[in-house]
């Protein structure tokens, strides 16, 4: 207590310095003070002292352990790396940090994207935005199915399920409820025809031709 005081006269007092110099006597008798972990990052902010803060943080980070504040933090870091440092990959490497303990999030993928373009890392943002893109295609196909689910079962509405399962297969040609979906509005004589096509035009889609062909003889 009487470090954390010292430290906040001295802040007051405009004395950055010795009041990082309180702090850090804080954190020998307890390097988890979580106060004054936070104040040594305001100090170090309020000073402009990029590097120093970057360390700061980390340091913050890690004596958080895991979880949100873990992640905001390096989240922080890398944003700093990227500007104020002006250092891409080392944003780069920290935004990594953030994918593989928390996951490839949007908010990963739009930072990187950037720091790829940034850096001519063009391979590197080809294979992230190729993981995206197969992640969006998946939920998009997983909330279009949802919808003709809702149409077929729910609403009794089979041309709407049919258009509903044929954009699923557009995002997704492989969704096997989707196609599960459309094997059973096959035999409603009214959509027959559109949910076969459909079907079919997934199977081509993927390249399955063996149930494509049979489903073209089911027509035939």
């Amino acid at each position: 207590k009487v470090w954390a005081e010292v430290a906040r006269v001295a802040e007051a007092q405009s004395a950055p310095d010795r009041a990082l110099r309180a702090y850090e006597a804080t954190l020998a008798l307890d390097p988890t003070d979580a106060r004054a972990l936070a104040a040594i990052v305001d100090v170090l902010e309020a000073q402009a002292r990029w590097p120093e803060l970057v360390s700061a943080i980390r340091r913050r980070s890690q004596a958080a352990g895991s979880g949100w504040q873990q992640r905001q933090d390096l989240v922080r870091i890398a944003n700093i790396q990227a500007s104020f440092l002006d250092a891409p990959k080392d944003a780069i490497a920290t935004w990594s940090e953030v994918s593989s303990a928390y996951g490839e999030s949007a908010d990963v993928v739009d930072a990187l994207s950037e720091l790829y373009t940034r850096t001519a890392a063009h391979a590197s943002l080809a294979e992230l935005l190729g993981r995206a893109a197969d992640r969006e295609d998946e939920h998009l196909a997983s909330v279009r199915c949802r919808l003709g689910e809702t149409y077929f079962k729910q609403l009794a509405d089979a041309p709407a399920a049919v258009a509903a399962y044929r954009r699923a297969l557009l995002a997704d040609p492989t969704n096997e409820s989707a196609r599960q979906g459309l094997a059973l509005l096959a035999d409603d004589a009214g959509v027959r025809a559109e949910a076969i096509a459909a079907l079919a035009r997934s199977y081509e889609l993927a390249d399955e031709w063996e149930p494509l062909l049979a489903l073209l003889d089911q027509r035939l």
